[in-house]
């Protein structure tokens, strides 16, 4: 048997014995990992890698479960998945589940010159919301730039990647609209 602690993980390894001789089982923070077949030293390289691995992708991506990653850099999600503090859960279920609900995702009124295109106005809850406000985004276009009337204006829903907020529209500030859709005072 062979233990270490690397980058705040405890790892084990134990040679398996007779039928499971050539096999070595694996635990990461005491969780089973199943039975590697070599060595305790190639098995422990292995769960380094991993480790690595999953600090590369972060808490963020959902992709590996609460025990590969270092005490205290990641909390719970009610489903019992690892997510970054005060972060979404980027666990595909997860995920799933917030896009059906609709959280994570926003509409914006859109510009669009040739192969250049952006987001003037948003997030707004609705489509509908972002359709109300096209006319309003290309007349403070063109306020802003005359050649602002040659432009295309449209609109886009735009669903955030895990753990990150949809960004305001670039021309927000300039008519008073909050993040989120609501007018300021």
């Amino acid at each position: 048997m062979k233990t270490e602690t690397y980058k705040g993980r405890k790892l084990k390894v134990i040679r398996g014995r007779g039928r499971e001789s050539g096999f070595t089982r694996t635990f990461v923070n005491g969780e089973p990992q199943g039975s590697y077949l070599g060595s305790e030293d190639r098995a422990l390289r292995s769960l380094r890698r991993t480790v690595d691995h999953a600090d590369e992708v972060g808490v963020a991506s959902g992709r590996y479960a609460p025990h590969w990653y270092a005490p205290g850099t990641y909390e719970l999600c009610p489903e019992g998945h690892a997510k970054p503090l005060d972060g979404p859960c980027g666990h595909h279920g997860c995920v799933e589940q917030r896009r059906s609900s609709g959280e994570g995702e926003g509409f914006y009124v859109t510009v669009r010159d040739r192969a250049k295109s952006g987001f003037l106005l948003g997030p707004y809850a609705t489509h509908g919301e972002a359709l109300a406000n096209v006319d309003r985004a290309r007349r403070e276009a063109v306020r802003l730039d005359p050649w602002g009337a040659f432009y295309s204006y449209g609109t886009a829903k735009v669903t955030a990647k895990p753990g990150r907020e949809l960004k305001p529209g670039r021309l927000n500030d300039a008519i008073g609209l909050k993040a989120g859709g609501g007018e300021q005072p």
